[in-house]
């Protein structure tokens, strides 16, 4: 289903690998969530996001999803909104546009030429799916399409599961940006 920010520590502040059954769906519709990157502001952590979407049957898109700022120790819940679309290789333009001008740069260029949806259009997010060995098999839509009314109306939140089986796990990383898996946990959700 993707990749979230790991956002549970226990009393000694150490980071925890915990599923609490929700995760993130647009316009009421589970979709394959990518944390991206997080900034602070005056008024607290804004988070950002993506997922890959169809829209209108045909083009590849990446969706951009930001949530509200959440204010240090807020136990609050977040809500978020999408903020526009790039077609599916933008983001190589973005990266080749970075290595010249700086990646701070570039990002803030390219946000102000995200595409927004019109009234109508559909879109289908897009989800991988892998064999045990963890090869990619496909990617294909889930859960059907969205029908666009306006793009402000596309509500983001986490939202509770339907009962399933799920797998999960972290990806930790150190001041020196290597990585490292934690062991993979399974539990069913009601």
């Amino acid at each position: 289903m993707g990749r979230d920010e790991l956002s549970v520590y226990d009393e000694n502040d150490h980071p925890m690998v915990a599923m609490d059954g929700t995760w993130v769906h647009v316009g009421n519709k589970l979709c394959c969530y990518e944390w991206d990157t997080s900034r602070e502001t005056e008024s607290g952590t804004v988070y950002t996001g993506a997922t890959k979407a169809r829209l209108n049957g045909s083009e590849d898109i990446k969706v951009y999803i930001e949530w509200d700022a959440v204010p240090e120790g807020s136990e609050g819940v977040a809500e978020g909104r999408v903020v526009g679309y790039f077609f599916v290789g933008a983001e190589d333009i973005i990266e080749q546009l970075g290595s010249f001008v700086g990646e701070d740069v570039a990002q803030e260029f390219m946000s102000k030429g995200k595409e927004q949806f019109s009234p109508g259009d559909r879109i289908e997010f897009l989800f991988d799916y892998y064999d045990a060995e963890g090869n990619l098999v496909k990617t294909e839509p889930y859960g059907g399409a969205l029908l666009v009314s306006k793009q402000e109306n596309m509500v983001v939140v986490d939202k509770q599961l339907q009962p399933c089986d799920v797998e999960f796990g972290g990806v930790l990383t150190d001041v020196y940006q290597r990585t490292m898996s934690t062991e993979k946990i399974e539990a069913h959700i009601d």
